[in-house]
């Protein structure tokens, strides 16, 4: 499996309160990310590697969803021509891989794997897709809204 998790709600598009700088997220994102992080503990995370893009807003959602947020993927921002070829890369036969990235990315994976343009994710929504080594492309399974987990997990 495969998941790619936008960014929470980002600080300089916003007018709620920062938690430092306008790079980062706002605070009604860190607890977005928190809640998302948990219902991503739900499911297991003990076979699973986490990436995220460099820049601040994704480091730090990494970092409140997963306390983890990992350096210098800059292959998660700058992800316009080759984003399916890299989180093939990245995926380790028999383990989960997430990548917290922006909308542009998830957006290049949709168009690369052949599927009808979805919008732009929201804020800490989640694309989950299969990988089959025998696909040619990965498939994907559908998105899950920050806001939707409890519909989806009943805890």
């Amino acid at each position: 499996m495969i998941v790619l998790v936008r960014h929470v709600e980002r600080c300089d598009h916003s007018t709620a309160p920062c938690l430092s700088g306008t790079d980062g997220i706002t605070v009604r994102g860190k607890d977005v990310a928190q809640q998302v992080g948990l219902q991503f503990h739900t499911l297991g995370l003990e076979r699973t590697d986490i990436y995220s893009s460099p820049v601040t807003r994704a480091a730090q959602t990494s970092t409140f969803m997963f306390n983890y947020a990992s350096a210098n993927e800059e292959w998660l921002s700058n992800c316009r021509q080759n984003i399916v070829r890299d989180a093939l890369q990245h995926k380790v036969k028999d383990r989960n891989l997430i990548l917290v990235t922006h909308s542009e990315c998830i957006s290049q994976f949709e168009k690369d794997i052949k599927l009808p343009a979805s919008g732009t994710p929201g804020y800490g929504s989640a694309l989950f897709v299969t990988v089959d080594e025998n696909a040619p492309l990965p498939h994907a399974l559908g998105f899950i809204d920050a806001n939707d987990w409890s519909k989806v997990l009943r805890n």
